[in-house]
């Protein structure tokens, strides 16, 4: 009975918090005197979801007046942003590692101005990037990248990498930071350096495995921070991805929400099926990424 608790208690307490989060909007509405507090929404949620599940529309959502098929557009949303997702990770780690290694004591200036990007919010410094592309696009008299996504034939790419990649570079490569110093402060390191062994050695066999190790150890705070990230680029960049498309279909409402006496419609299935897609990709880009560090590190202490 207890194995049966403990396999099933993380998926139903997901749904249950899922179906509480969904529920916040339709909780509270306004009319044209004063704030409504509908404490049923939970449970109306619920019953909606075991409603569409016992009718077979599951996989069913509503865009304006027409109905559609969850299954024809989430994998298309699905792989995109698992691919921003996968690339993002990438890229902070290959930077991270890259400024752990050869700038292990920055300037107190690059320090300041990591510090700095570091508490801007992410919504701020995706509009700077877009404004800069514009102002120097006007300057040199043609577009240097897209500030938004188009269509599939013409994306944008670029600035939603940056976006997306910084915070955990910036993140990732204080790790790194603070991994060398204490390895550069261990006494084997300066027992080696003693004995004359190569410095590039040293960095191979110590230093490296143990920026990876690090690295390793960290993943899942740094995948959060990219996560996290992801809702307002795919928003502000217009990325046909999973989150944008969530924000876009779980909510609906016939007239304006803050005017009149009428409750949010929530969308629960599309709600539940999106975060769960969001969850997986989650998990699925950290154990490729973590496959990928084994690996590195298993080749470096080979």
């Amino acid at each position: 009975m207890n194995r049966v608790i403990s396999r099933l208690g993380p998926p139903l307490l997901t749904v249950v918090f899922i179906l509480l989060l969904l529920s916040v909007p339709s909780m509270l509405y306004r009319t044209s005197e004063h704030l409504r507090l509908n404490l049923s929404a939970p449970i109306s949620l619920l019953q909606q979801l075991i409603q569409d599940v016992g009718q077979g529309h599951l996989f069913e959502y509503t865009a304006g007046k027409t109905e559609h098929n969850l299954l024809k557009v989430l994998p298309e949303a699905i792989t995109i942003s698992g691919l921003f997702i996968l690339a993002s990770g990438v890229i902070s780690i290959a930077i991270s590692l890259l400024l752990s290694l050869f700038l292990p004591g920055r300037s107190r200036l690059a320090r300041e101005i990591t510090g700095f990007l570091s508490i801007v919010p992410d919504f701020i410094l995706v509009l700077f990037l877009q404004i800069g592309v514009v102002l120097v696009g006007r300057l040199i008299g043609t577009s240097v990248v897209r500030i938004a996504w188009i269509n599939s034939s013409r994306p944008a790419l670029i600035l939603p990498l940056i976006s997306l990649s910084i915070l955990g570079t910036l993140y990732l490569s204080r790790v790194g930071e603070e991994e060398v110093k204490r390895i550069k402060s261990e006494g084997f390191i300066q027992f080696a350096r003693s004995r004359g062994i190569p410095e590039k050695k040293i960095i191979s066999r110590h230093i490296l495995p143990g920026i990876l190790v690090a690295f390793k150890m960290d993943l899942l705070k740094t995948l959060s921070i990219i996560i996290g990230n992801l809702f307002i680029v795919e928003h502000l960049f217009n990325i046909p991805g999973i989150t944008r498309f969530m924000f876009r279909y779980v909510f609906i409402a016939d007239q304006d929400y803050f005017s009149f006496d009428t409750p949010l419609v929530t969308q629960v299935n599309v709600g539940l099926i999106s975060l769960f897609a969001v969850i997986a990709l989650f998990l699925l880009v950290y154990w490729i990424l973590r496959g990928f560090l084994q690996l590195s590190l298993r080749r470096l202490q080979a």
